[in-house]
């Protein structure tokens, strides 16, 4: 979760938070509490662990305690130029740090360092993907929650990293062509001005994406003792039966308003509705044979048939960027765990509910939209001053309570309705999967007013696009 274009930090110091209900020390003993890590979102660009946007006192009051971490962003976080021994990922090894400290530190406040779970929006639901996928990585937790966003494709990593190092030096001043003169222009240069003119270095299809966030993670070129991913997350995910750690996944209804408010704010609203090329999601770009255009005309077939893009269906516009962007890699995920790793308990939810908490989607007016904005789930589990005093009957108190009970019971038990007591209960996603996999059948839970669990979300969307993906990336499944 982020306020656009607003950066807090330090270049000295990386900070972390902690949350408890019981200290030791004042007890007499140690609770040994369960332990929830937090990874903020923003891109791998904007955010950090501010207690005004992360407060988690509804979860400490279910007796978990609660660490929030910063990391470094930008290229701070994420330039990669190996030739120099930057190997990349500084970012995703601050959070590894942190959850070294955890383990070694969070007996003192209370916590249990063998029960750990690790949780994140966005780039921080990406980054604990990451560390789900990374053997070094989950000697740390137990168990994960992905909350918008998970890494299965290749398509989201950094697009030429070095390239884009370099890019940055010159932009700097730099005029000479050796990696030592680009390493020692950008170890030189203020830190002000590596962040303001970070955005420069993106290619020219980088800048027709509805989003561009430049410096993120790499696939790092050699294995070390904190590296986190070396290989590509379709590779691990497809070696058979090697993962066993429960995860939940998922995302909100309504995550294209996000891209959408990209796209207004850029003034490419136009061009991305007249350029069908635009349309084409990164997985398929994979396939450098893709006729972009051919491509972006089914899709635009798919989601608004004949009928010109304009503000009477931009609905069709919000899912189709929301498929994009956050959905339909989710699904796939969902499906490659199906297949090649059976022992895992994957549990999937949609966050569906729109009311008073919805503070991006007034912030980014996107109001025109059903359901529920990329981001806002977030108000709907941590407190902040931004989010009205309600009564604790309403219908926003509920859903928070229904969403931070589950959490905190995943993080405890492993499974977020335990007991046959809770109504409803969460099944796996997907218990027999069809052998074949003509047809991916999955369940989930809906987080709304009620909790109700329900079959296949987006069932004609999604099929779409694996009938693409068949067609254009067969691999990828």
């Amino acid at each position: 979760m982020f306020i656009p274009f607003i950066i807090r930090g330090s270049e000295k110091q990386l900070h972390l938070n902690v949350y408890t209900s019981q200290l030791p020390e004042l007890l007499g003993w140690n609770p040994f509490l369960p332990v929830m890590i937090y990874i903020h979102g923003g891109g791998y660009v904007h955010g950090s662990d501010w207690t005004f946007l992360h407060d988690p006192k509804h979860f400490v009051q279910e007796g978990v305690v609660v660490v929030v971490i910063s990391y470094r962003l930008g290229p701070f976080g994420f330039l990669s130029l190996p030739s120099m021994g930057i190997a990349g990922n500084a970012g995703l090894k601050d959070q590894a740090m942190a959850f070294r400290w955890v383990k070694e530190n969070i007996n003192q406040f209370g916590g249990d360092p063998e029960n750990v779970t690790i949780f994140g929006e966005s780039a921080g639901s990406w980054s604990t993907y990451l560390h789900y996928l990374s053997a070094n990585s989950r000697a740390y937790f137990k168990r994960a929650i992905c909350q918008s966003g998970v890494v299965c494709t290749d398509s989201f990593f950094q697009v030429e990293p070095e390239e884009k190092a370099r890019k940055l030096a010159k932009i700097l001043g730099y005029k000479g062509c050796s990696d030592l003169g680009v390493y020692e222009t950008l170890m030189k240069a203020p830190a002000h001005l590596l962040a303001k003119h970070q955005h420069e270095v993106a290619d020219e299809d980088e800048k027709k994406l509805p989003m561009n966030f430049l410096f993120r993670p790499v696939i790092e070129q050699i294995e070390t003792e904190d590296s986190i991913i070396t290989s590509s997350p379709q590779q691990i995910l497809k070696q058979t039966d090697t993962m066993d750690m429960p995860l939940i996944t998922g995302c909100t209804n309504g995550e294209g308003m996000l891209a959408y408010f990209y796209l207004r704010r850029k003034n490419q609203l136009d061009a991305f509705i007249t350029e069908p090329e635009r349309l084409v999601p990164c997985y398929l770009r994979e396939n450098k044979a893709l006729n972009l255009g051919e491509v972006g005309t089914q899709i635009k077939q798919f989601f608004f048939g004949s009928r010109k893009i304009n503000k009477n269906n931009n609905q069709h516009l919000c899912d189709l960027l929301s498929d994009n962007t956050f959905v339909t890699t989710t699904m796939i995920n969902a499906e490659l765990l199906a297949k090649h790793q059976p022992r895992v308990q994957h549990f999937h939810y949609r966050f569906t509910f729109h009311g008073r908490f919805d503070i991006f989607k007034r912030l980014q007016r996107t109001g025109q939209f059903e359901g529920a904005c990329h981001g806002d789930d977030q108000f709907y589990m941590f407190d902040s001053p931004m989010l009205p005093n309600l009564s604790l009957d309403c219908d926003e108190v509920k859903v928070r309570n229904n969403f931070v009970r589950l959490w905190t019971n995943f993080a405890r038990y492993g499974h977020p309705t335990p007991t046959s007591h809770d109504s409803p209960v969460w099944p796996v996603a997907v218990k027999h999967p069809n052998a074949d996999f003509k047809e991916f059948n999955m369940t989930y839970l809906n987080i709304s007013r009620e909790l109700r669990v329900e079959q296949n979300p987006d069932k004609q969307r999604h099929a779409f696009w694996r009938s693409m993906i068949a067609q254009y990336k067969a691999d990828l499944l």
